[in-house]
């Protein structure tokens, strides 16, 4: 299926999917309890997408669209998963 990337986000063409793109290395990201998301890491590298306009059945779109996007900024090696990948950042106790 041929995606398409536009200002930060996949856009899936014959459907109402849309998916953006956050670098969580560069970007804040808040958690939308009202929209789907899952996240990906290669290395220390980390991105959340945030998904609207889904159906239950579209699920593998979803997945083949991501992977369509770690291969287009050449990280073929994403892992994607639905728990934030991040690591915790501990603050010093006083």
């Amino acid at each position: 299926m041929p995606f398409s990337l536009q200002l930060n986000v996949i856009q899936v063409p014959g459907t109402d999917i849309n998916i953006r793109v956050y670098d969580l290395n560069t970007e804040e990201f808040e958690k939308d309890n009202s929209k789907l998301q899952v996240f990906g890491h290669d290395g220390d590298q980390y991105w959340a997408f945030e998904i609207t306009g889904w159906k239950k059945q579209q699920l593998h779109i979803i997945t083949e669209a991501i992977e369509w996007y770690a291969a287009h900024i050449k990280r073929g090696a994403m892992e994607i998963t639905i728990v934030d990948p991040r690591p915790v950042k501990m603050s010093l106790l006083p």
